[in-house]
């Protein structure tokens, strides 16, 4: 399934607006692409003494574009629905993705048909703010304390940017030249005991599949939608007063952030189609795709 597949939401009143969102759906298709045809090359090449340093930097360029791209489209996807939809629901704002999922929770509004979307976005965009979103964040507002690594993890044949915070592990060369993390053991015991006093189901880790560094990251992550968390490194602004909170912080700056592509078109097409029905629903608009 590609980009090609998503639902596009076209008024005859913005058409202009169409065009900006099929544009971003296809930057997103291709940088997609690009990255699928550069992993091959990397993981062809990832046993060799030396690696294929130009396939890493396309590599780490185009993860990072992917979800810059990602949350270019989010911005124009919600002022779309807003200037087409609801421009007559006073507060809700369009200026950002981010600022539309918070704006939305001040709105008390009676209209059936908006209360529908609310609630579909606050059940389901909520989370694109950790999993996009706030990534995005980080990769265009990294401070320069930040050390930024790339892993090839063996277990998963996955391609990952780490971005530590504090240093607590180390990236080591064994066998083949294949890349292992090396972390402190004490922080895997705090953030599994830390993941028992929350309300989640966590899978057990499977040593066959994914590597011991990226499980861990995994939990975090289910910790973080559980907070729904608006900033997941920077200063806790309203939550400063509840340790659990601060607690999770510590723990994600103690293991740093790690990303790649993977998931992330699923979740723009789950979430767009979702919204397109919502909207269908709302204004009986005509679904088409391109």
């Amino acid at each position: 399934m590609m980009f090609k597949d998503l639902p596009v939401f076209y008024s005859d009143q913005d058409p202009q607006g169409s065009m900006i969102l099929i544009e971003a759906l296809d930057y997103l298709q291709i940088i997609s692409e690009r990255i699928k045809k550069e992993k091959e090359k990397f993981l062809k090449s990832s046993n060799l003494i030396l690696h294929n340093l130009v396939e890493e930097k396309k590599l780490t360029l185009d993860i990072k574009s992917l979800f810059i791209f990602s949350k270019i489209y989010l911005d124009y996807l919600i002022k779309y629905i807003t200037i087409n939809f609801f421009s007559k629901v006073q507060g809700l704002n369009d200026r950002s993705f981010h600022r539309h999922i918070n704006s939305l929770k001040a709105i008390d509004d009676c209209d059936e048909k908006f209360n529908l979307y609310k609630k579909f976005m606050s059940e389901n965009g909520v989370k694109l703010l950790y999993q996009i979103c706030n990534i995005r964040d980080i990769i265009t507002h990294q401070k320069l304390s930040i050390k930024e690594s790339i892993l090839y993890d063996p277990d998963s044949s996955e391609f990952h940017i780490i971005l530590e915070i504090d240093k607590n592990y180390s990236i080591d060369s064994i066998g083949n030249n294949e890349i292992k993390l090396v972390f402190n053991p004490d922080l895997d015991d705090k953030i599994m005991e830390f993941a028992k006093t929350f309300n989640v189901e966590i899978e057990p880790h499977d040593p066959t599949k994914i590597s011991r560094f990226i499980y861990l990251n995994i939990v975090l992550q289910l910790l973080e939608e559980k907070f729904q968390l608006s900033d997941i490194i920077k200063e806790m602004r309203l939550k400063k007063s509840n340790k659990k909170f601060e607690n999770l912080i510590q723990l994600r700056k103690e293991l740093g952030l790690v990303f790649n592509e993977e998931g992330v078109y699923e979740i723009i097409f789950s979430f767009t189609e979702g919204l397109a029905n919502i909207l269908k629903k709302i204004a009986g608009i005509e679904r088409r795709r391109f």
